[in-house]
């Protein structure tokens, strides 16, 4: 006849233990971690964006970042870098300058020069969304 030995009870909660720790070790391995960021990377600077509206009817939207001004033109967009030329934001490219400081503009093109430009803060929002890449964007309310 064969005999079977159970284990005394202070082993198994020595077993107890060590599985227990063993698992929450491994959930642990499982949580999600924060990304962390290399050193020494500057925080880029949200861009900015613009609705501008010149004299003659002339109208388009710029977007600012990185040390760059976007401008998206009729017909065409250009990038121009910026330079540092007195109070206000400057840049300037081969053949085009456009300079601005508290909503008001000033866009040389080769085709002319536009002195009066205004920022129409209520067309921001909708030239942003849509540099951001959104084809469709609703708003108002619904009457019944």
């Amino acid at each position: 006849m064969s005999t079977i030995h159970l284990p005394a009870p202070r082993s198994s909660c020595r077993y107890i233990m060590a599985t227990s720790a063993l698992a929450l070790l491994l959930f642990a391995g499982c949580s999600r971690q924060p990304v962390l960021e290399p050193l020494g990377l500057p925080e880029r600077a949200p861009a900015q964006t613009y609705a501008w509206e010149c004299e003659r009817n002339f109208a388009f939207a710029a977007r600012e970042e990185g040390g760059a001004m976007w401008l998206f033109l009729p017909g065409h967009a250009v990038q121009l870098p910026r330079v540092e030329d007195g109070p206000g934001a400057s840049y300037r490219g081969p053949d085009i300058r456009f300079h601005h400081q508290n909503g008001q503009a000033c866009l040389e093109l080769p085709d002319g020069r536009y002195d009066h430009c205004q920022n129409n803060t209520q067309r921001v929002a909708r030239e942003h969304v849509k540099l951001n890449g959104v084809d469709f964007r609703a708003t108002g309310s619904a009457l019944h």
